[in-house]
């Protein structure tokens, strides 16, 4: 029993060592393939994103640059152009509370609040009317007007009345003064400074309405080599512009300022922060320029940081997008790794819980098949062993024949049959009979002929009686002369 458990033991404790050795092994390979994997990932879907904001980039860039060459069409051949159609001012919010469908035509509209009714045009302001008339004949054409990335399309005019049109719709607001946004002013301050100035993009600043974050590119309008007109598309900066993807996404200004983001447990942030602040992001100063050179190299292939906060390596691809203004982080989702690692020692457990279980059941069948070709052979071998029991049984019942078997050893010659031959026979087999006789007594029967003789059956003396023989044969043979001596005096 103790050497049964012995090997069991051995048995167990080479099985957990392989199992853990296996465990260990599998866990280094999952770890390396994960990790191998989120490189690759990382830095391809950081690629594709900066790609998807540059398409949209491009595509405000390039609406605005239509919009300004057809204004060229238009000033060259607005002699030839009917244009019936009359552009309508923006409705009040009064009006909207009233009736809700008013704006939801995509289409221009206008006002102007720098007049007291905020809808008529001053007479002495032609270049204002000019702008009015190319934007009521743009209306035509507001379905090829895509606006999905921006918001709105805003054209505004150089002059006292404030004049400004929205697409595809807005309310009258007395209180937004198109001259005070922050993209009007650098926009004039930028073309004052050179007038050769195309593009101006502005910094980030909040959109009036919605108060996301948009990066006003604005463009301006001339009329015989002066300004006139600006034409705005903010670039939202939101889920719209930057699709979400499993991993954590930055878009920073060249400040460090987290002007978008898609993180795990900063969903609903709403304060400015930036990438250093480590106690929200787990980045600090130093990571934050290790980023900048990084997206400076031509040849990237990933960066490994600490993130301070969840105490974990994540593997980072940072590189400038729009115009080198800003600078795209993507980086590890830790959540998301942590949540692998955790699947992974689940199906560890499961597995060295299966194993285990195979292992006791192997045991166990062993066990058994063993009990069974045991209890087989006990059943085929049982008649056998009656067998050598009977044989054992009727040898010992025949008793010790020894004596009679060594007689026949030594006669082995065959002789005469007569009386006294006869006769010694007939002893030895009366000897023998009585001997396999006593053999087969009962105990009981020899107990009481212990108590009836007290003593046991002498041993033949076989010199003794071989002696007798020999002396019965040789007075035979003397008595046999005397009587032939007799017989002859006698005829004599």
């Amino acid at each position: 029993m103790m050497t049964l458990l012995a090997v069991l033991s051995l048995s167990w404790i080479n099985y957990y060592v392989q199992t853990e050795i296996f465990s260990v092994i599998s866990s280094s390979s999952l770890n390396q393939i994960l990790q191998s994997q989120d490189q690759d990932q990382i830095g391809f879907i950081a690629q594709n994103i900066a790609i998807i904001v540059e398409f949209k980039f491009v595509t405000v860039l390039k609406q605005i640059e239509s919009i300004k060459n057809f204004y060229s069409f238009f000033e060259n051949e607005k002699q030839n152009i009917a244009n019936n159609q009359k552009l309508n001012s923006c409705v009040s919010v009064q009006e909207f509370l009233n009736d809700k469908r008013l704006i939801q035509s995509q289409r221009f509209c206008y006002y102007a609040i720098g007049v007291p009714d905020y809808t008529t045009l001053p007479q002495n302001e032609e270049e204002v009317f000019i702008l009015n008339d190319f934007i009521s004949f743009l209306n035509h054409y507001s379905l090829v007007i895509n606006v999905p990335f921006t918001g709105k399309l805003q054209i505004a005019s150089i002059s006292s009345t404030k004049y400004f049109a929205q697409f595809p719709s807005a309310l009258l607001v007395p209180a937004y003064d198109i001259t005070t946004r922050f993209w009007y002013k650098n926009h004039i301050d930028k073309t004052e400074a050179d007038s050769n100035t195309g593009f101006v993009f502005s910094p980030l600043n909040d959109a009036f309405a919605s108060q996301i974050k948009e990066m006003s590119i604005t463009n301006s309008l001339y009329k015989d080599n002066k300004m006139f007109g600006i034409i705005k598309e903010g670039l939202l900066v939101s889920n719209q512009l930057i699709p979400t993807v499993p991993y954590n996404v930055l878009l920073l200004d060249q400040d460090g300022l987290v002007v978008y983001f898609n993180m795990e447990q900063l969903i609903n942030k709403t304060n400015y922060f930036y990438i250093y602040d480590q106690n929200i992001t787990g980045f600090n100063q130093t990571d934050w320029e290790e980023m900048i050179q990084f997206s400076n190299q031509r040849d990237k292939v990933i960066l490994v940081l600490e993130n301070k906060l969840q105490k974990e390596k994540v593997n980072i691809y940072s590189l400038e997008v729009l115009k080198n203004n800003f600078t795209l982080v993507v980086y590890t989702n830790i959540t998301t790794k942590i949540d692998y690692q955790s699947q992974s020692q689940v199906i560890r457990d499961k597995s060295f819980i299966h194993f285990t279980y195979s292992f006791f059941t192997q045991i166990f069948l062993g066990v058994i098949a063993i009990a069974l070709q045991i209890i087989v052979l006990l059943v085929v071998f049982k008649p056998l062993k009656q067998f050598i029991s009977i044989i054992k049984q009727y040898t010992l019942s025949q008793g010790n024949n020894i004596n009679s078997e060594i007689f026949k050893m030594i006669h082995t010659k065959s002789q005469k049959q007569d009386a006294l031959s006869n006769l010694q026979n007939k002893l030895l087999s009366f000897s023998q009979i009585l001997t396999e006789s006593q053999g087969r007594k009962c105990e009981m029967c020899k107990i009481w002929e212990s108590f009836a003789y007290n003593e046991n059956d002498p041993e033949l003396e076989f010199d003794e009686f071989r002696n007798q023989f020999n002396f019965i044969q040789n007075e035979r043979s003397e008595f046999g002369k005397k009587m032939l001596k007799q017989i002859k005096l006698g005829i004599c």
